[in-house]
Parts: structure tokens; C-alpha cells; sequence
């Protein structure tokens, strides 16, 4: 709240220092050439695209869980897309079936689902282009380096239900000074109102020197859910290897009938959603046989409320309801 009254104050309220001075300090903190920060998340996964480069008809892999919104901007591009489907137990990319899709590949887009990290260093073996959506794994790491310092483009939406809020907006940075060009040059010609203004920006800032807290506060709330959840006859995805995910939310594998849980929670006061309604496997007509570990994750999959400004009765209460899941 004082940072956003300060700007206020200080009568910079539109696209000025606080906004070039937050962009310099997310590219500085993953060691990337710089960026810009846009209002809209749409218009920052067309500018990543577009500056890429890509030949006419090239394809792009991204995964069956991912947002409907990247295959319809590949498509608006004329690029092809390309489902690689995932490892139902971690969510995350299944390496095996990305490099059979490697060879009709020109870029990669890879999104942590819910914080989970892919096998960043098996993709970036594989030598192509990479745009890393971190909006939902700001803060995690892959054991030896952070997520968001492997894409040759990074894309690191802020919207309320995200990691990082700075009430809306998408910071959009190249990983050396070749793609911050490109990304530079697309945008030069742009009106004022389509750059995230220092409002937004304040918040977003302040929360990013804070998001360490943010990050244990979600750990230690995370342990008391999977406490819960061991005692029931239901599961949870797990993060395999050295890697360390952010628990942005708390998803759970059902077993049984979803409609049952999401009821029986209701009824104890704890909302819930069901995982990827959002999706390209929830929203596209989708190949079973080559999508079938998304498939029955985006079947199963339920979400729980998790960050940081629960109290500590919400917190016990939803450990309650996961520990006595029907």
C-alpha cells in the first residue's frame, strides 16, 4: 500500500521510472539482457513469437496442459503446433515424447504447470529456441539454475492469481541482447497505454523484494496440506529429480468421482476448481492416444487454495477437508 500511495503521490502514474527500474531489476535477477513490461499477457506471447523469428509454418511443441491461449496465437502466426504430451505424475513435459516432435521443431514454449519444473536441462540440450512462461514458477529452480534463465525469451505474466501481482500485466524479457532488440524493435511504434504504467509497477516491485517470504510462507502451507492428504486415499503430483517447485496452488490427484470432492469441499466452505479448464486438451479436439497422460490429469485434477494471506483457521480448515476427502 505505500508503495503504490508513493507513486501516487509522486504523480508518476503512467509508463516512467518505477517501470524501467522494476524491468531492470527482473532481468538483472535472471542474469538476462533487459525487456520491456506490457499490459496485456496476449500481446506479450505475440511479441515473444514474433521475435523468435521463425520461417513460415514453423513448429512450436508445448504441452496438452498448457493455456488454449499459445495455440491460438501459434496459429494466428501461421506456425504449426506441436503437442508433446506430459509425465501424468509431474505434470511437466515428458522428454521423450518432446524429442520425437524435436525434429519437425523451430521453438519450444515451456510453462511450469502450477509451479511444477520441467527437465530444463534434458530441453535445452535438444538446441531449440525456448520461450519460458514462468507466471506460475517465479522463484523455483531446477537445482542449478533458476527457472527463467534457460529461455532465449522469458514471459512472466502479473495478474492477481499469479505469483507476482502487480495488478495485471506481463514483463517480457530476451536472455541476451539479440532478442531484447527484437523485442525493442516490435515494440517501438507502440502507443503509451499498451507499456505497463508505474502504478502497476510499484506493486509488482514491492512484492517481487518480498517474495522469498512469499515463497516459505507457501512451503510451510504446503507441508501442512500434504500432511492432510496422506491420511485420504488421494494423491498429489511430485516434483522429481533436484529440482525445487513454488506451490502456487495445491493440486490434487482424485480418485473417484471429481464432482463428489468438489461438493463435499463446498459443503466444509472450501472453494475448489478443476485443474487446466482453461487448457488445449480441455478446449481442442486433442489425439487420446498421443495426449493420454494429460488427458487423465485434466480428468482427475482438482485445486486447492494455496498463498500466502490465508489464516491460520482457513489453512487448518482446508487441511481438514483434504484429510477427510470421500
Amino acid at each position: 500500500m505505500d508503495a503504490v500511495l508513493s507513486c501516487l503521490v509522486s504523480d508518476s502514474i503512467g509508463n516512467g521510472p518505477v517501470s524501467k527500474q522494476f524491468i531492470r531489476e527482473l532481468s538483472s535477477y535472471f542474469d538476462a539482457d533487459g525487456g520491456i513490461l506490457v499490459r496485456e499477457y496476449e500481446r506479450a506471447i505475440d511479441s515473444a513469437i514474433e521475435a523468435l523469428e521463425l520461417d513460415e509454418g514453423a513448429g512450436i511443441i508445448v504441452s496438452p496442459l498448457s493455456s488454449y491461449l499459445y495455440k491460438q496465437r501459434i496459429e494466428a502466426h501461421g506456425y504449426i503446433v506441436l503437442l508433446a504430451d506430459i509425465d501424468p505424475d509431474t505434470l511437466t513435459l515428458d522428454i521423450a515424447k518432446v524429442q520425437e516432435c524435436a525434429e519437425e521443431a523451430s521453438a519450444i514454449i515451456v510453462d511450469s504447470p502450477f509451479g511444477f519444473v520441467h527437465d530444463m536441462e534434458g530441453l535445452a540440450e535438444l538446441d531449440i529456441p525456448i520461450i519460458e512462461d514462468i507466471s506460475m514458477s517465479l522463484g523455483a529452480n531446477t537445482g542449478n539454475k533458476r527457472c527463467g534463465s534457460y529461455g532465449e525469451i522469458l514471459i512472466l505474466r502479473m495478474e492477481p492469481y499469479d505469483l507476482l501481482n502487480a495488478a495485471g500485466g506481463t514483463a517480457l524479457i530476451g536472455s541476451r541482447k539479440k532478442y531484447t532488440t527484437k523485442i525493442k524493435k516490435i515494440s517501438e511504434e507502440w502507443p503509451d497505454q499498451r507499456f505497463l504504467q508505474d502504478l502497476n509497477s510499484s506493486l509488482g516491485a514491492i512484492q517481487f523484494k518480498d517474495q522469498e517470504n512469499f515463497f516459505l510462507k507457501r512451503r510451510e502451507i504446503y507441508s501442512l496440506y500434504i500432511n492432510g492428504v496422506r491420511k485420504g486415499r488421494h494423491t498429489t503430483p511430485v516434483q522429481k529429480g533436484e529440482a525445487e517447485n513454488v506451490p502456487c496452488t495445491f493440486p490434487v490427484f482424485v480418485k473417484g468421482g471429481v464432482r463428489e470432492v468438489q461438493a463435499y469441499a463446498r459443503k466444509k466452505g472450501v472453494s475448489t476448481l478443476q485443474a487446466f479448464s482453461d487448457s488445449i486438451i480441455a478446449l481442442s479436439d486433442v489425439d487420446s492416444a498421443s495426449c493420454e497422460g494429460a488427458r487423465q490429469v485434466y480428468r482427475r485434477c482438482v485445486l486447492f487454495p494455496l498463498y500466502p494471506m490465508l489464516s491460520k483457521t482457513e489453512i487448518e480448515t482446508v487441511g481438514k477437508v483434504l484429510s477427510t476427502l470421500p
